[in-house]
């Protein structure tokens, strides 16, 4: 090899190994998602025709197959004990299948309250589960079946995830399972179809699907859900919702 080729080969080399530096040097920008659409809803709640609290519901669709919902759950003060919840959802689009779960309580009692943080991580088929009351604070790893749906008694955003698997071309009574974040707990439960009827929704008259869902040890519910697979109204654990302002881009 002459001396000319030798030399051109040492260069080529040399600006190969600073390309490789260069590479090492600059990290991977993630992108960002973009949002694809928003859908902001504001449902009150009632017990026995009293207005007992609202929650509003913020739907954020992004382009990396993930909804995020964004939650506000405010329950009216009842004998001095009231409640205000904080919560951050987030599922995959195309299964529905929860990803991560926050969940911020604050109970006021009289004229003092206290905070009960939630945090929920799904690593496979394995709920890490972090809580915190105060300075009391645990973290439990719970394996759970494929397919689960969140649940807890007074919350509406979680039934997004039964209604989204239910069937309707099968049709009938079908079974799912939930998981219930305050204790860790796993049940199961059945939902279907118990009629249609057309009832007024923000002043207009609107076809709705009913569902019915039966829940151990958390008890029934009714699910009265629109043409575009939205809840417009229904009750759990003897509390009414129904929507009264909704938004969306």
């Amino acid at each position: 090899m002459s001396f000319r080729c030798l030399r051109s080969l040492l260069l080529l080399v040399c600006v190969g190994l600073a390309l490789v530096q260069n590479a090492r040097a600059v990290p991977m920008q993630r992108k960002e998602p973009k949002v694809v659409s928003t859908l902001h809803s504001v449902y009150r709640l009632s017990l026995q025709g009293n207005e007992t609290g609202t929650e509003t519901i913020d739907r954020v669709a992004y382009d990396d197959n993930t909804i995020h919902f964004s939650v506000v759950n405010k329950l009216a003060s009842n004998q001095g004990v009231g409640m205000d919840q904080e919560i951050a959802l987030v599922v995959e689009e195309e299964s529905y299948f929860p990803r991560t779960l926050d969940v911020v309580k604050t109970i006021t009692q009289g004229t003092g309250s206290f905070q009960h943080t939630i945090k929920l991580e799904m690593v496979s088929n394995v709920a890490v589960l972090e809580t915190a009351i105060g300075t009391a604070a645990s973290t439990k790893r719970i394996v759970v079946p494929a397919g689960i749906a969140v649940q807890e008694m007074g919350v509406l955003v979680y039934w997004y995830q039964i209604l989204f698997w239910y069937d309707r071309d099968a049709a009938g009574r079908q079974r799912f399972q939930w998981f219930e974040p305050v204790n860790g707990t796993i049940g199961s439960g059945e939902i279907f179809v118990s009629g249609k009827e057309t009832i007024t929704v923000m002043g207009r008259k609107t076809p709705v699907t009913v569902f019915t869902v039966e829940r151990e040890k958390l008890g029934s519910a009714t699910l009265k859900v629109d043409a575009k697979g939205r809840i417009v109204a229904g009750e759990q654990n003897a509390t009414a919702f129904e929507l009264v302002k909704q938004t969306e881009k």
